[in-house]
């Protein structure tokens, strides 16, 4: 979706997520103290989101001398991104963003959050081939399982609390983007209050346009190698060749509520037992209690990674 945005010309092109909010104060401490002000600014500009900003060391230390909050300093760094190219919008896609909605709504009474949803089984199969389900395992039925109650976890955080913006928060599903691009880009045109969206930038039917479309468009991000540039179809629905019928039911029989919730329609009917279900709420127990310990510990601060250094 950021991408998409960012074909607009109202909307600055960032091809970077922040990590300000969540990761960076997790893995810093308060940019008010003298020490942890110092290390993160030394690794923000050697880290990627600083590159591909296209700003000056020297601009952003001024700019940001009396800035003491990470909300803060994400409020000002964009700006200055949105300035320098002339637009009059940012859009800032750091996933860990779904955990921080009420500062948000209160920082910036402007800002608009587009929620998008994707299948959790989807979420689950790419989590673990990716090994961020959370916990160390060789067992990919295991890693499946804690990477659709991270994903359980997440989008159950951004619904109980996406009250604190109104009319202000969008939830759309990937889904519905990739089978009805038009319809689900004017609802998100018509939330933003910009104007329409050219959809033959993104269906890959027109060349001409397709060079006017920002990088990260045409060349999308996959582990699967099936991509085409656009709004490509082939990952929405590759969990069900990818996964056993086996794994699908094993998801399903864990999260299945939450899809249903979501308007995703079930394949399997099957339902924990006793046993299995204690096992579950133990798993997204343990799932919360890392969440708190990564963000509120001096424990989480040492296992958190840094910004993203190095090469491009």
């Amino acid at each position: 979706m950021a991408s998409i945005l960012q074909s607009s010309p109202l909307y600055a092109e960032y091809r970077a997520e922040t990590n300000l909010l969540n990761r960076s104060k997790s893995k810093y401490g308060r940019i008010d103290n003298a020490s942890s002000r110092s290390r993160f600014f030394n690794d923000w500009f050697q880290s990627r989101q600083f590159r591909r900003s296209g700003l000056t060391k020297e601009s952003i230390e001024q700019a940001t001398l009396n800035e003491n909050s990470y909300i803060g300093f994400l409020g000002i760094y964009m700006n200055m991104v949105a300035q320098s190219q002339g637009c009059q919008r940012w859009v800032d896609s750091t996933p860990d963003n779904a955990s921080c909605l009420p500062i948000i709504a209160t920082t910036f009474p402007n800002a608009k959050v587009i929620h998008m949803i994707r299948d959790g089984r989807a979420v689950a199969m790419s989590l673990a081939k990716l090994g961020w389900s959370g916990v160390r395992t060789s067992n990919i039925d295991k890693a499946l399982i804690y990477s659709a109650l991270k994903w359980q976890s997440t989008v159950e955080r951004v619904y109980s609390t996406r009250h604190c913006l109104g009319g202000r928060y969008l939830q759309i599903r990937y889904e519905d983007l990739v089978e009805r691009p038009a319809q689900t880009l004017t609802q998100v045109s018509e939330f933003l209050q910009i104007g329409a969206f050219d959809i033959s930038m993104f269906d890959g039917s027109n060349s001409a346009s397709n060079e006017s479309v920002n990088s990260s468009l045409r060349t999308p991000n996959t582990l699967f190698g099936d991509m085409e540039p656009g709004i490509s179809t082939n990952a929405a629905y590759r969990w069900k060749t990818k996964l056993e019928q086996r794994q699908i039911e094993m998801i399903e029989m864990n999260i299945g509520d939450s899809l249903k919730k979501y308007s995703y329609d079930l394949l399997c009917n099957r339902k924990l037992n006793i046993v299995d279900r204690l096992i579950s709420n133990w798993r997204k127990s343990l799932i919360k209690l890392k969440d708190f310990l990564r963000h509120h510990t001096r424990l989480g601060r040492l296992a958190q990674s840094t910004l993203k250094i190095g090469k491009d």
